[in-house]
């Protein structure tokens, strides 16, 4: 039965490693996340999580994740970043 759990935990983090790289390629080429992309995140996550059933990983998750989240809204609010939009999705809008 670990073993399974493994390869599960395995196919499960393939998926999550190809969606990063979507979002990576996205998010370099049109500065744009696509709320798609972060749903399956969340949910593969949530599957990880379902089939690890570890406590202290989710908890630690949800810290780093709460950290990170107050990190940028600081960053965010002081002005070092800026809301860019993607020219590709501008001309679009245009035509």
């Amino acid at each position: 039965m670990v073993g399974a759990k493994k390869r599960l935990i395995a196919l499960i983090d393939g998926f999550a490693y190809a969606t990063l790289m979507f979002v990576a390629v996205e998010d370099a080429r049109c500065f744009r996340i696509r709320n798609g992309a972060v749903l399956a995140l969340v949910g593969l996550f949530a599957l990880a999580y379902w089939v690890s059933a570890d406590i202290r990983d989710l908890i630690w998750h949800g810290i780093f994740a709460i950290m990170v989240l107050v990190l940028m809204f600081g960053v965010f609010s002081l002005g070092l970043i800026d809301v860019v939009t993607c020219p590709h999705s501008v001309a679009q809008v245009q035509s």
